[in-house]
């Protein structure tokens, strides 16, 4: 079988990590792969025998245009090496900015789009009102009304944010008849949204933490709460260290650590949240190597994703989980699959919920401790196995009519 995965971006974050995982994978079990990405930061043509990047720089009027229209230059190439390999199907695992030029290029073959964000269902990606709150629309499983849209920016760049996801629905939906989606909760909004989907969980390399010599300590004298993934307000960052404040004050034996790219638009409100919620209690790792990431989890109690935004299914609840971590999440999205349970799950606009789950982290014995991490372990382990997601993949291509 022959597959070209297509992902816009080559080293950013999960989707990008996931579509070379899919390469060997697919490799791995006898199959010929090849994938194309859109990456401006990487050079042009053949990064190596079965990688081709398209590099293009456009201006921020062309940026908004390519939303709405094709971009010939970019469907002439991509086209040319689509014919050069040949594939039997063809899994665009993420297209964002391209969406328009890439559906085009793919038209006539067997395609799989892979849903990894809202952005498939909701004009402003997010299904996040200018309030905070979770768009009623998302809530009960009605199409979209763009009220998420409302006090967001100005009149123009509201409707244009509107058309932009009017067009690119209604060119997928043409062209692509099959989707995945790595949450149920998401997979269901999308089929109730009129895009045939399954769910197909994203898997986890678990031959790393044997090769990796590491192992959990048996208790922990100081326990470690740590937060990774893009420092930025959407992920619930300044909620998590307001509440982490009250919840250390009076405890000596606790730190919450923070990891992660930290974008230079919010690097002056996250070193005023440190002087204001930090008390010496939080402290910031820096944009880690993933290999490091997997390290530093050894050493972690607890990692906490509170998330504003519906999260689809997070890579960091995953990882945390296969290693051994207790994961304490926001109410919003696909968090509670991983986590498997709503005793860890809460509301990220009530401070004292946030506060409550710490809490019961931090009472929780080293007994009750391990039995919870040993079975969330197995459990994932089962369930986000490569061999698991390879059929799981196998089985939704071979869907396609």
């Amino acid at each position: 079988m022959r597959v070209l995965i297509i992902n816009e971006l080559y080293k950013s974050g999960g989707a990008e990590m996931q579509t070379m995982r899919e390469r060997s994978l697919l490799k791995q079990f006898g199959n010929e792969a090849m994938v194309i990405t859109l990456d401006p930061n990487f050079d042009n043509g053949w990064l190596d025998d079965c990688h081709y990047n398209i590099s293009k720089r456009v201006n921020p009027i062309k940026k908004q245009l390519g939303m709405v229209f094709s971009d010939n230059d970019i469907v002439s190439k991509m086209k040319a090496v689509i014919k050069r390999f040949k594939p039997d199907y063809i899994h665009i695992n993420n297209a964002k900015e391209h969406a328009i030029s890439v559906f085009k290029a793919v038209d006539g073959y067997k395609c799989l789009r892979t849903i990894r964000d809202y952005g498939a269902v909701c004009p402003n990606s997010q299904s996040i009102c200018s309030d905070l709150s979770l768009c009623k629309a998302y809530q009960n499983g009605l199409k979209c009304c763009a009220k998420c849209l409302k006090g967001k920016s100005g009149k123009l760049k509201r409707i244009w944010k509107w058309i932009c996801f009017k067009r690119r629905n209604a060119v997928q939906k043409k062209v692509i008849k099959q989707f995945a989606c790595p949450s149920q909760m998401l997979t269901d909004y999308c089929n109730r949204f009129g895009l045939k989907t399954t769910c197909i969980n994203n898997p986890f390399d678990f031959s790393m933490l044997a090769d990796s010599g590491l192992k959990k300590p048996d208790s922990y004298d100081k326990k470690i709460y740590l937060f990774y993934g893009q420092v930025i307000d959407f992920k619930g960052i300044e909620q998590l260290m307001e509440a982490f404040c009250d919840f250390a004050k009076n405890k000596n034996d606790v730190e919450l650590h923070v990891a992660g790219m930290l974008p230079d638009i919010y690097k002056d409100t996250f070193d005023e949240l440190l002087k204001k919620y930090g008390n010496g209690k939080i402290s910031y790792l820096g944009n880690l190597s993933y290999d490091k990431i997997i390290a530093e989890l050894f050493s972690v109690h607890t990692v906490v994703i509170p998330s504003l935004w519906i999260e689809n299914y997070p890579n960091t609840a995953l990882e945390a989980t296969a290693v051994g971590c207790l994961v304490l999440g926001s109410e919003r999205g696909g968090m509670r699959e991983i986590i498997g349970t709503d005793r860890f799950i809460f509301s990220v606009l009530d401070k004292d919920s946030i506060i409550d789950k710490l809490e019961l982290a931090y009472s929780i014995s080293d007994e009750e401790y391990k039995k919870i991490t040993k079975e969330n372990k197995e459990r994932v382990k089962e369930n986000n196995s490569f061999a698991t997601y390879y059929n799981r993949l196998l089985d939704c291509l071979k869907s396609i009519a």
